[in-house]
């Protein structure tokens, strides 16, 4: 993104986070340390959008919910919390569509513009209709979600 790598490592002093590299020794280097100290936020899935990556990550506090950064340690921020409080959300399944990005998150299907207010649940059909989207499978009248 922007001519450098994100990826997770672990360094042993600051679990699992994101680091970037350039490519060089010199240029590799942790990018946020989003949940301090030696414990792990496991950063997880992630989608480049106008020029960020939107990612999963659980900070301790707030649970697994969505981050944003722009690959720079000043521009890793928290985005939101779909799931209030220690709760998680647990984001994923991140696709591009019509300039939105939409996602699976707790029971629902949610779509953001990448901003912190720009988020909204657009389906919460009950728990056993969403895995049927999630899978593919056809609705009532026979045509499928996915694509449309």
């Amino acid at each position: 993104m922007n001519g450098k790598l994100i990826f997770n490592a672990n360094d042993g002093r600051n679990g699992t986070e994101l680091w970037t590299t350039d490519g060089t020794a010199a240029g590799t280097r942790l990018l946020a340390d989003i949940r301090t100290g030696f414990a792990s936020s496991f950063p997880g899935e992630r989608i480049v959008y106008h020029g960020q990556m939107i990612f999963d990550a659980d900070d301790g506090v707030d649970g697994r919910e969505l981050w944003i950064t722009d690959g720079t340690p000043a521009g890793t921020h928290f985005l939101n919390d779909l799931s209030p409080g220690a709760g998680n959300s647990n984001p994923g399944g991140y696709v591009l569509f019509h300039d939105l990005i939409y996602f699976g998150a707790g029971t629902g299907l949610w779509k953001s513009d990448g901003t912190g207010g720009g988020r909204r649940k657009c389906l919460q059909p009950r728990r056993r209709r969403l895995a049927d989207v999630f899978r593919g499978r056809k609705h009532r009248n026979g045509q499928r979600i996915v694509g449309e």
